[in-house]
């Protein structure tokens, strides 16, 4: 009773046509307007955002990440780059390179949704603490205005 959702990748790639074969509880969509990135994340049970090593992921983060943490989402993720430290307990860490790790704790989410509930609720409360728009202008604006003030007391 669970369907593997892979959205953004190429069916007609070698990896899609193998997670193609795996049979029909794969869905393979292609690449998706940005504004549609929600709708998925919400059908979701749980988001699945993993990241290998590499030049290409050190130093950047998932914006689906922050997505599904504002949808309330559970979050299965690796450890790299910033993502334990923007999930921290708001999510499952799993080390990158290991998809059997990533399959257990999504089972272990997908087997216990009163947890897993739990753990989107507070992914959720961490964003908007954290991560929401009123998050950053509670923390930005009060450095603009010094910067500001600062900027004005020096020209006189």
């Amino acid at each position: 009773d669970v369907v593997l959702a892979v959205v953004g990748g190429a069916p007609e790639s070698p990896t899609g046509r193998r997670l193609a074969a795996l049979g029909p509880m794969v869905r393979l969509i292609p690449e998706i307007p940005f504004s549609d990135v929600p709708l998925y994340l919400a059908a979701a049970d749980v988001v699945a955002a993993p990241q290998r090593i590499g030049p290409d992921t050190l130093g950047q983060v998932p914006a689906k990440i922050f997505d599904a943490m504002a949808l309330g989402r559970p979050i299965v993720s690796t450890r790299v780059s910033m993502i334990p430290e923007i999930l921290d307990d708001s999510g499952v860490l799993v080390e990158p390179g290991d998809p059997a790790g990533l399959a257990r704790a999504i089972a272990w989410l997908l087997d216990h949704p009163a947890e897993a509930a739990a753990l989107g609720r507070k992914a959720r409360e961490r964003c908007v603490a954290r991560y929401s728009y009123a998050a950053a202008r509670q923390a930005l604006f009060p450095l603009i205005d010094r910067a500001l003030s600062h900027a004005r007391a020096t020209r006189l």
